[in-house]
């Protein structure tokens, strides 16, 4: 998958997100690494609600936290990423818990810088990360 666009270490987070086009997450879905990421934490293959969710608009979304004191994620989380485009457009997207990160498909259609904000539910906690990327 290559360098994360994106990396932070906050309290007890360790965060990365990674951004792919869907036409490169759908090579990657041929490779073995790719074949292990379709697959939700209950070893089943995704159902077909959860699969057109990945599968929506122009790029494929990672987000992986793991708990830097243990290196492992946590459990009872749920993750939302809010996205203002390069035109001040708003959209978010709940992204799906996958095998070993959060995912989903978002919608980059223009040029220009976006700005990020992810809302992590952690237990009884939430925790916001905030990042820009730029799509050429």
């Amino acid at each position: 998958m290559g360098k994360p666009v994106f990396e932070s270490t906050k309290d007890s987070l360790n965060t990365k997100v990674w951004i792919l086009s869907q036409k490169k997450y759908k090579d990657l879905q041929n490779t073995k690494v790719g074949k292990a990421m379709g697959k939700m934490d209950n070893k089943m293959t995704m159902d077909k609600e959860t699969k057109a969710a990945v599968l929506t608009g122009t790029h494929y979304f990672i987000f992986d936290v793991t708990n830097i004191t243990s290196g492992k994620q946590f459990a009872d989380t749920s993750a939302k990423v809010s996205i203002v485009s390069a035109t001040k457009k708003i959209s978010s997207v709940n992204l799906q818990p996958m095998m070993n990160h959060f995912g989903g498909g978002v919608m980059l259609n223009e040029r220009g810088h976006y700005l990020f904000t992810i809302n992590l539910n952690v237990g009884a906690g939430y925790r916001t990360t905030q990042f820009k990327y730029k799509v050429r």
